[in-house]
């Protein structure tokens, strides 16, 4: 099959449509005796007020910065709604923590001084005449909230009671942002200090939240409520897990023909590297790094020479891939990109020092490879393992800079971190019982998976050894986000195979292993590389190669195009198919979307159009409180191949969408979502009219569907797809069927962004969506451009 360039829709073939209204619904009041209620809450929260208050006081009298309010502990119904805690002219949410064991949460509320009446108030009116008694006769108990109930993880609970009371601790604190009270970063500063933390990083800024990493023992962090306003919650701080070591391989010295089959492209792009630093001194990574290219984001001196080999192992394979495969094959290496390398980590092998505060670290490594141009970036350092999937400061950190205010203009791609041990468990389960490390949970960035097709051993001192993973499953070193609301990894690449040793994965013998570039003393120039590391090197070079291939393109649709060109093989679907049905939602979980194909993801085919829209726009309006609420959708026309489709009646095709977003985090257990918005795609049935269709969609949007729309038609299923911020699915149909399917539409969804003021103009919002048409063997590529000639609506950039 021909390879052609992809098809690139301007705006001519969108339109906005409006929505239409939708109604609400009702919620049950629960019936209590109302007198006898109100009494009760009214003698807690006068006693709760009152310690807070003598509190207060006390701390004055210590001469220490004193907060200009109280923080209280509600104890409520799980159904209770969240903003009934978030008042400009009462309390402020802070956090709101379930119990999975009961129906009861947790709600720490911050209430300034001059507002201590605000409850007192509504209890005279519940008393008298049941007002507000949707939101009362859901409370259960009011007390005086301790610096306890800022931990709003229950492990970092738990540990910190351990603990005595001289510990020294590193915590993250967790400043709320609020629109009618203000503060200076460097009063909290002054106050932390003032009662002994010692700062160990700047802060960080979210849309709803600012985080700062202190060191300070148990003892001082329980004054952390008297002295702090708008405290929203504290956190232990976990450092990055220490690096792969990856197994050393006696070197062949290749070096010199390696160099003689070197091409280098024109106008190579710069891809980011945020890693250990690179040392100089192998030839096949000297001439793709220029001496301006080497940064720093950990250490303020720039002559820091301390060495951790990840970083270079990493820089050979984003530049030349498995230097296995370029032996073998007979075709001349090209190189298209050059690195930027950030260093983060200080220290060497034998003793890395990490960085004091991830999220802060990499929003200055980002920032520096921007400055220089870099789109694609990668970074293979990972933390603890998340449990939960919840975010951290690091993902959120990432979330943040990504996001960039809305210009979306970067891509970070990360390794989903490895599988060490196989806890007593068979092969693939304790693959599916480990989770991904932390920052995987950021939505924005690309989390890479493995697998493998290394599966022989040729050394004679492990020939009895059997590799855990067969021939194109998932590698040893893979995680599963099954316990994830969100899909992590995304993707998959090849990451090695492994041995077992007594419950160790081992990565020896080296056959099982990619083969990258190194520096070393001694003189070696290769070294073995595997695990999720490895693929995420290997994803961020074919990220490279797509920006390359289409330089007018943005990272969201270099993004986009990754998870479109992905694909589930049949020995994976194998692999989760248990009793006879494919578990689509496992398998989802643990390798994404699948193994990116690099060919579909660079170019279209005779039976293969790709269409990609790159796009901005406004689907929200402000009301008259200022608040936004969705107006529109997006509705795309594409330049539809309907007599071709007509002609082949029952002949199978195949069509796939895929919609690449970012979203603005709102870290913390608050009363936001934790994502701005959320955006879906649908296409339109064959036997909707677009009016029918854009109906459908708008109820969809504003969850009131009564719709016959008919979800089954997708693959992948809207339940098991729409987590993230990156979603992909498609429909095999007849060609008749898909012949009348030129609509598909882009809408928003209800996230934090919804639930505050806003300041400003009415938000834009960047999107990529890629759609493919694919037939067995009819030449659909040229049926399209000579539809767009016709019509001379769209560019095609040929």
């Amino acid at each position: 099959m021909s390879k052609h360039p992809h098809i690139i829709l301007d705006s001519n073939s969108v339109k906005t449509v409006a929505f239409q209204a939708t109604g609400g619904g009702n919620s049950t009041i629960p019936e209590i005796d109302r007198r006898e209620h109100a009494n009760l809450l009214r003698t807690q929260y006068e006693e709760a007020l009152n310690l807070s208050l003598q509190e207060l006081e006390n701390t004055r009298n210590l001469d220490l910065p004193v907060a200009d309010g109280v923080y209280l502990d509600f104890s409520v119904s799980s159904d209770i709604s969240a903003e009934s805690f978030h008042k400009l002219r009462g309390p402020r949410l802070m956090s709101i923590k379930n119990d999975s064991d009961s129906d009861v949460s947790k709600a720490t509320v911050y209430l300034p001084n001059n507002r201590k009446q605000w409850l007192t108030n509504k209890l005279n009116s519940y008393e008298d005449n049941g007002r507000d008694a949707k939101f009362l006769n859901r409370i259960s108990q009011i007390s005086k909230a301790e610096i306890r109930d800022f931990f709003t993880l229950k492990e970092d609970l738990e540990k910190y009671e351990e603990l005595s009371a001289n510990t020294v601790l590193d915590v993250e604190v967790w400043i709320s942002k609020d629109e009618a009270i203000t503060y200076s970063p460097n009063d909290i500063i002054a106050r932390l200090i003032s009662i002994g933390a010692e700062i160990e990083s700047s802060f960080i800024e979210f849309g709803t939240v600012s985080i700062i990493l202190v060191r300070i023992s148990k003892l001082n962090l329980m004054k952390l409520p008297s002295s702090i306003d708008l405290l929203g919650e504290v956190r232990l701080f976990r450092n990055a897990a220490i690096l792969l070591k990856a197994s050393l391989k006696e070197q062949r010295e290749w070096m010199n023909l390696l160099n003689e089959d070197i091409e280098i492209g024109d106008n190579p792009i710069n891809v980011g590297l945020i890693d250990a630093g690179i040392r100089s001194g192998n030839e096949l990574l000297d001439p793709f790094i220029p001496t301006e290219n080497h940064l720093y984001a950990v250490t303020d001196n720039p002559l820091d020479k301390s060495y951790v080999k990840h970083g270079v192992l990493m820089a050979g394979l984003i530049l030349h891939g498995d230097l296995c495969d370029w032996i073998h094959s007979p075709q001349r290496h090209r190189v298209t990109s050059q690195l930027v390398s950030v260093k983060i980590l200080s220290g060497d092998d034998e003793e890395q020092t990490l960085p004091d505060f991830f999220g802060a670290v990499m929003e200055d490594a980002i920032s520096l490879t921007r400055n220089k141009g870099v789109i694609v970036n990668c970074s293979a350092i990972a933390g603890e393992q998340i449990a939960d999937g919840k975010p951290t400061s690091w993902s959120s950190s990432i979330d943040e800079i990504l996001f960039n205010g809305g210009e979306s203009n970067n891509l970070l791609i990360l390794a989903a971190g490895n599988v060490e041990e196989t806890l007593g468990l068979h092969y693939p389960d304790f693959n599916i019982s480990t989770p991904p490390r932390d920052p995987n949970q950021s939505w924005n960035a690309i989390s890479v998976g493995a697998i493998t097709r290394k599966c022989s051993i040729i050394d004679d001192d492990y020939r009895d050894k059997q590799p855990i993973a067969p021939q194109g499953l998932l590698s040893p070193y893979s995680p599963c986000s099954k316990d994830w609301a969100l899909v992590k990894p995304d993707v998959v690449m090849e990451g090695g195979n492994a041995i077992d040793r007594e419950g160790i994965i081992s990565s020896v013998p080296d056959e099982l292993n990619m083969v990258s570039t190194t520096v070393k003393l001694t003189g070696e120039k290769f070294d073995a590389m595997c695990a999720t590391s490895g693929a995420s090197a290997l994803v961020a070079r074919l990220a490279a190669k797509i920006q390359y291939e289409h330089p007018n393109i943005g990272p969201l649709a270099i993004r986009g195009l990754l998870v479109h060109s992905a694909e589930w093989s049949e020995e994976m679907k194998a692999q989760f198919t248990f009793d006879g049905k494919l578990n689509k939602e496992l398998l989802l979980h643990t390798v994404g979307y699948g193994e990116p194909n690099e060919d579909k993801a660079i170019s279209s085919f005779n039976n293969s159009a790709t269409f990609i829209l790159e796009r901005e726009f406004k689907p929200f309006e402000l009301d008259e409180k200022q608040k936004l609420k969705s107006r529109s959708m997006d509705i795309i026309e594409l330049p539809w191949p309907k007599e071709l489709l007509e002609g082949m009646e029952n002949i199978p095709v195949r069509l796939k969408v895929t919609l690449s977003y970012y979203i603005q985090p709102s870290p913390g257990s608050n009363q936001y979502k934790y994502e701005s918005y959320a955006l879906r795609f649908d296409v339109i049935n064959q036997t909707e009219t677009l009016e029918q269709f854009q109906q459908r969609v708008s109820h969809v949007s504003q969850g009131t569907d009564k719709s016959e729309n008919d979800y089954t038609r997708w693959y992948i299923g809207i339940q098991n797809r729409d987590r993230g911020s990156i979603i992909s699915d498609y429909i095999d149909t007849s060609a008749i069927n898909l012949a009348d399917c030129r609509y598909i539409s882009v809408s928003a969804r209800y996230g934090w962004w919804y639930k505050r003021k806003w300041r400003g103009e009415n938000p834009k919002i960047k999107y990529a969506l890629i759609v493919t048409i694919e037939t067995p063997e009819q030449d659909i590529y040229s049926a399209i451009v000579n539809k767009i000639r016709q019509q001379v609506e769209v560019e095609v950039h040929l």
